[in-house]
C-alpha cells in the first residue's frame, strides 16, 4: 500500500481566520514541509517546529505517522509548490 501525498503552500491560508495550518501566519508556510517530514521521520527535522494549531492542536500529520506506524505503508510526497525545504524524499513535478 502506498499513499500518494500532494503537498504545497497555497495563499489563501493567510487570509484571516480561514486556515488553522500554524499557530501564527509567519509559520504557516513551514506546516506542509514539517507534516511530510513528521510523515516520514516521526518529527520536524529541518523545520523550526511541530505545527500546531492557533489554537494549540497538534498537526493531523501526527496521527497520520502513528497510523503509518500501525499499518506500515509507503508513502511518495509530491512537491506541489512546498515554498520552505523540507529532509523528506518528495518528487518534484516542477
Amino acid at each position: 500500500m502506498r499513499l500518494l501525498l500532494p503537498a504545497g503552500t497555497t495563499e489563501t491560508a493567510l487570509i484571516d481566520g480561514i486556515s488553522a495550518a500554524g499557530a501564527a501566519p509567519e509559520l504557516m508556510e513551514h506546516t506542509p514541509s514539517a507534516d511530510v517530514e513528521i510523515l516520514e521521520y516521526g518529527e520536524p527535522v529541518m523545520s523550526p517546529v511541530t505545527p500546531v494549531s492557533p489554537n494549540g492542536c497538534p498537526t493531523p500529520a501526527a496521527v497520520t505517522r502513528a497510523v503509518r506506524e500501525v499499518v506500515d505503508f509507503d508513502v511518495s510526497v509530491i512537491d506541489a509548490g512546498l515554498t520552505q525545504s523540507t529532509a523528506a524524499p518528495t518528487v518534484d513535478l516542477d
